[in-house]
């Protein structure tokens, strides 16, 4: 499966780099940060259903939350999935560049969540707004 989430995460991050959007379930995702340059900025939320959509087959849950003042960007909420043992993290270049986007279970994953802040939601109810 890890094979499968890293093939799907360096396409998404093309789809990102090459068009500057990212489009999952017929919607076009724009940039909304206008703090970061990164070409990532801006896209957690459609990387992150781009990844539900080209692997539709595997039971998603959504985390948002706060990213910690020390890093640096604050402000906002970012979006990773989780599936199974691995977090997934699309757009974590937008804040480190060069980190991996895959973390399993028993890795620290390298931004600080502010306490409180993180929300969990399936990812179909993430897509449909239904579960």
């Amino acid at each position: 499966m890890r094979a499968r989430l890293e093939e799907a995460t360096r396409k998404i991050i093309a789809e990102i780099e090459r068009d500057g959007s990212v489009t999952a379930f017929g919607h076009t995702y724009r940039p909304n940060s206008l703090r970061n340059d990164s070409p990532l900025a801006g896209l957690c939320h459609g990387a992150v259903a781009r990844l539900i959509e080209e692997c539709s087959d595997l039971d998603f849950t959504v985390l948002s939350f706060e990213i910690s003042r020390e890093k640096l960007f604050e402000g906002g909420r970012h979006t990773i999935a989780r599936v199974g043992e691995y977090d997934i993290d699309p757009t974590i270049g937008q804040y480190i560049p060069g980190a991996k986007t895959i973390y399993e279970s028993h890795e620290t994953y390298p931004l600080t969540i502010v306490a409180g802040s993180l929300k969990e939601i399936s990812g179909r109810r993430f897509i449909t707004g239904q579960e």
